[in-house]
């Protein structure tokens, strides 16, 4: 009996990792899309999920510890969110190296700032985009139409949103 527990267990541990549950997307629109729908239903740690796990993990860390509280952002968006809502994918732009090497530094400052705050050693391990893109969505809500851009980027093969502002989803 214990040995099929272990062996379901490991099992459904694979599914969820292929199906790439807990972080990073399988393509740049499903991560925008992730991020955008956390973001209309108010899951602000969904949302840190779609970041890179160099800041997702000590961010999430940080709420959980108390350190960080994010509960007056979500109040913030409550009010603005729609009942009904879709989001469709319009367009994606190719970012250049410059860009990229721009987000690349910007992401590494505010992982080092997360792991401050939350008191853990910052490890500068390297974070490396290896390629990314402006996705373009549309938001449709209560007779609204809105239209973002959201930065995201692949990094070790898995898709992320390349911001920690939550008002980029808006």
């Amino acid at each position: 009996m214990k040995k099929n527990i272990v062996m379901i267990m490991s099992v459904l541990m694979l599914i969820i990792a292929l199906c790439g549950c807990g972080g990073g997307a399988s393509s740049p629109e499903d991560a925008a899309e992730n991020f955008a729908t956390a973001a209309l239903e108010v899951d602000l740690e969904a949302m840190i999920e779609c970041m890179p796990p160099q800041i997702s993990e000590n961010f999430l860390e940080g709420i959980e510890s108390g350190k960080i509280d994010i509960s007056g952002k979500e109040r913030e968006f409550i009010g603005q969110v729609p009942d009904e809502f879709e989001c469709e994918i319009k367009r994606k732009v190719k970012m250049d190296t410059e860009e990229i090497e721009k987000y690349e530094e910007r992401l590494m400052k505010d992982a080092e700032e997360i792991a401050e705050i939350v008191e853990v050693d910052f490890v500068d391990s390297e974070l490396v985009i290896e390629e990314a893109y402006y996705v373009e969505y549309e938001l449709t809500g209560d007779g609204d139409v809105d239209k973002e851009e959201l930065p995201v980027g692949k990094i070790d093969g898995r898709w992320y949103v390349l911001t920690t502002d939550f008002d980029d989803a808006f």
